[in-house]
């Protein structure tokens, strides 16, 4: 076993190591990864790590190095799979990584965001648009929040009260508006209050449909 110092980098940042080389003693090459068994311990490396790092069975290897290449592979590779069949946010992705017990890296992250991959911006505008037509900004805003939208983007969406889908949620829910008691507005202005719009404009859009029906 000999010890020798060496820089790693991971998406262009580098941090000071010591590498330990030590005897790679069998190789079985499989479709999804790599098996190499050092001083008797089984170690399963990523097929890309292990083409840039093949030796052959008898001289030495820094296992260490190639393990934790082979991790951050496979959690790029896992998160590519995961972020590009929906859109994800940034915070999605890595509670998905850390799932499936697989490093989580800011520099990971970063990279996703700058191909394009991950984008919160985006998900936000197209999240806050599927949710507009039944609910108001406040339930909007904390679902946003639930997927791990920043309050910094989420002050940036348009989510103003829209008077005409408040209306409209409470003709699909209410059919009836002709002389409804002052109990049953309470209980519709409950709803919209539950939907996500602010006790007043909820107060004042019942109110505009009890007048309007008479």
């Amino acid at each position: 076993m000999d010890h020798h110092h060496a820089f790693d980098s991971w998406f262009g940042r580098s941090f000071y190591r010591v590498s330990i080389l030590m005897k790679l003693e069998r190789v079985v090459k499989e479709k999804q990864k790599v098996t190499v068994t050092v001083e008797g311990e089984e170690y399963a490396l990523h097929p890309f790590v292990w083409a840039q790092f093949a030796v052959f069975e008898g001289e030495e290897i820094d296992i260490e190095k190639l393990v934790s290449l082979s991790d951050r592979e496979y959690a790029l590779q896992a998160a590519l799979g995961y972020a590009t069949k929906y859109q994800r946010t940034r915070f999605q992705v890595s509670q998905y990584l850390e799932r499936k017990d697989l490093p989580v890296t800011e520099e990971l992250l970063d990279q996703l965001e700058e191909w394009g991959v991950i984008d919160d911006f985006s998900f936000a505008l197209n999240y806050a648009q599927s949710l507009r037509g039944k609910n108001g900004p406040y339930y909007i805003r904390a679902k946003l929040a639930e997927k791990g939208i920043s309050q910094e983007i989420i002050h940036r969406l348009d989510l103003d009260e829209n008077p005409d889908v408040m209306e409209e949620i409470l003709r699909k829910k209410y059919g009836n508006w002709e002389d409804i008691s002052v109990k049953e507005c309470m209980k519709r202005q409950k709803f919209l209050v539950g939907r996500g719009f602010s006790f007043e404009s909820s107060r004042k859009t019942v109110e505009k449909m009890k007048k309007a029906s008479k």
